[in-house]
């Protein structure tokens, strides 16, 4: 977090020596806004709760729905075009449940 806390003390110098964007352009304000942003945004929940689930979702790791000769298969190892579809939509509704949902929130450092 070091490397942050330097560019956020040089965004903080830059924006009072300057001032408001009198000397500076648009531009280059919402530039130093944008890595003020940045630095602060520090929330790995999100990032973790997706890698997990597209570990966990991949079809035929665990389960596959809809399996090649039943409904449901588990640990097969192959996969299908329906199956790959099936598992998109159920990964985008658990991602959505846990982003907006639950909420959850990770901060490190």
């Amino acid at each position: 977090m070091e490397g942050a806390a330097v560019w956020m003390e040089l965004a903080d110098g830059l924006e009072q020596a300057e001032g408001y964007p009198k000397h500076k352009s648009t531009r280059q304000w919402m530039a130093l806004r944008q890595i003020k942003v940045l630095i602060k945004m520090s929330d790995w929940g999100p990032i973790f709760v997706s890698v997990m689930l597209f570990a966990l979702l991949s079809p035929g790791l665990l389960f596959q729905l809809p399996g090649r000769g039943r409904c449901v298969e588990f640990c097969c190892f192959q996969t299908s075009g329906a199956a790959i579809l099936v598992h998109t939509l159920l990964y985008f509704a658990i991602i959505c449940l846990f982003s907006f949902a639950v909420r959850i929130h990770l901060y490190l450092g």
